[in-house]
């Protein structure tokens, strides 16, 4: 009867690995996207525009990125970065296609034209126009010249192409009268006058100024208005490159009533932030919260007790940490009507008491972001009055993180019922493993990882996968096959990468088999119908009768 099961099994590890591929690696790059927020400029420090809000939300990135969106199923990155502040003397240096992403609209250094959306504003709200770089320089996936695909971000109409500039300019069809602009393309694959659909390919990345000064990368600007934007202006478009991204991977777009929600996995505080922040604080940990916020670059929560709310610090600032544990409530009090919040903060001044002033504002919790406004009395030595404050409390909603995952198990909770005991070594029979590392590992499918990855490299998806195991297998190209604690997990995570990853894909217009489609195992095995079949895990091409 054993003998029996086990044929059972080892033929259902067959028919279902032979669907699975090398394109079957988790897909690990997208785990170590990250960036800097709106506004950041990193080298040397300024302010940018600091502004949050996704002007073009429904936008293709640009450059051709994904998962698979390489010719042979390969991941395809870009990397927002500057092209005059950099490390290395080569502007092509591979150093520099890396994460994470800088905003580079605004830049001092570029001669640029006419910025309305740059810096702080003034008293009246409207911002100060100076001269400064007026887009968003991308480089592609590695520094190869003419090679990397451009792509209308979204539908319209070609008005003007530059051979100067190698510059391609396309006025939206969605009646909001936005022109986005492509710069650095060569060659050029449009003409004046030409309607193109989001997604047409429109040139290639290209380096036009080879004997320096530039680098491969593609220029991304755009104009139009927007709330709070005058008319027919450069528009501040890093948001809406970090939506499209994420779209792009798979990922949520991180909108909300039109606003980029901060992502704590993957944004990065700039140096006017500039500092890291302090461990969650014990009298706040298991407090419960209707929401997660960044305030003055650090992580606060809100408390909801009908219409009685309270903001405290979760994750101060460093330079704050103390005040914070002291007194971990910065603001109290209720709304009265129509979300109208009205309360008191604190002013941290502990030699003073730590006293409070009035704060006053609309409070959404639906909102991505809300202010509280109020004044604040400034303390001399003697803890007198010597003046006033305008403070303007901004608390920006951070993305909602994913629950906590149970602990991993260790080695000896292992029950995968093909596992063999420490110490001892499968039989060999013709060359091969019996029992195969597919059946040890209860990885019945052999989905691997690059070799060169260690284990907090993994995406999460893995990593926090109920019953995987650090311990890893190699197989015969020296990449790595996860483990499993149970065949049952081992299962379940087959079937995620077969539904979300190989079937669905990330962009179900051009990639996968849709959500009804009823793809053949021969069919997956290839990620598509129009692709030959790549080798399997098993080093051997997949080829599937079906």
């Amino acid at each position: 009867m054993r003998r029996s099961q086990y044929s059972i099994r080892c033929l259902s590890v067959l028919i279902v690995g032979a669907a699975i591929t090398s394109s079957a690696w988790a897909q690990t790059p997208i785990e170590r996207f990250s960036y800097y927020g709106p506004g950041a400029i990193i080298d040397p420090p300024q302010l940018g525009a600091k502004n949050r809000r996704v002007y073009l939300p429904s936008i293709t990135f640009p450059i051709r990125v994904g998962p698979d969106a390489g010719e042979d199923g390969t991941p395809l990155h870009a990397y927002a970065n500057s092209q005059v502040y950099r490390p290395f003397a080569d502007s092509n240096e591979p150093r520099l296609y890396v994460y994470p992403w800088v905003d580079t609209l605004c830049e001092s250094k570029h001669l640029g034209g006419p910025m309305h959306v740059c810096g702080e504003r003034d008293a009246d709200g409207s911002y100060k126009t100076i001269r400064a770089h007026q887009g968003i320089d991308i480089r592609p996936n590695l520094p190869k010249n003419r090679f990397y695909d451009v792509i209308a971000a979204e539908a319209g109409t070609v008005f003007k192409i530059s051979n100067t500039t190698s510059l391609v300019s396309i006025r939206h069809s969605d009646g909001t009268g936005t022109a986005c602009s492509y710069l650095h393309l060569m060659p050029i694959f449009v003409r004046e006058g030409q309607v193109v659909k989001k997604g047409d390919v429109i040139g290639k990345v290209a380096n036009v100024a080879p004997d320096g000064g530039t680098s491969i990368h593609l220029h991304f600007q755009c104009r139009g208005s927007g709330p709070d934007i005058p008319q027919n202006v450069v528009l501040p478009v890093y948001a809406s490159l970090i939506s499209a991204y994420r779209r792009a991977w798979g990922l949520s777009d991180a909108i909300q009533n039109g606003v980029l929600l901060r992502d704590p996995e993957r944004e990065r505080e700039g140096p006017l932030c500039g500092e890291p922040l302090s461990e969650q604080l014990a009298a706040t940990k298991d407090l419960p919260l209707v929401g997660r916020y960044m305030h003055n670059c650090s992580e606060m929560g809100l408390i909801a007790d009908r219409a009685r709310f309270r903001i405290v610090y979760l994750r101060p600032k460093a330079s704050l940490a103390a005040a914070a544990q002291r007194q971990p409530e910065l603001v109290s009090g209720t709304t009265v009507t129509a979300g109208h919040f009205e309360g008191q903060a604190v002013n941290y001044n502990r030699a003073c008491g730590d006293p409070k002033f009035p704060v006053k504002g609309t409070l959404d919790i639906a909102a991505a972001s809300f202010t509280l406004e109020g004044q604040r009395t400034i303390l001399d030595g003697a803890c007198r009055p010597s003046g006033v404050s305008d403070e303007e409390l901004i608390f920006a909603k951070l993305v909602p993180q994913a629950p906590p995952t149970d602990p991993l198990p260790s080695s000896t909770e292992l029950t995968c019922p093909f596992a063999l005991p420490p110490g001892q070594q499968p039989t060999i029979l013709d060359g091969r493993e019996i029992p195969p590392k597919s059946e040890r590992s209860c990885n019945f499918t052999a989905i691997t990882l690059p070799g060169n990855m260690n284990f907090e490299q993994m995406p999460r998806y893995v990593r926090e996968w109920p019953g995987v195991r650090r311990e890893m297998l190699t197989d015969a190209f020296q990449d790595q096959i996860l483990t499993f604690q149970t065949a049952e997990t081992g299962v379940g995570v087959w079937w995620y990468w077969l539904t979300h990853r190989a079937i669905n894909g990330p962009n179900l217009e051009t990639k996968g088999f849709g959500f009804n489609g009823k793809p053949t195992l021969a069919q997956v095995s290839r990620r598509s119908p129009a692709r030959s079949a790549p080798r399997s895990m098993f080093g051997a091409s997949i080829l599937v009768r079906t």
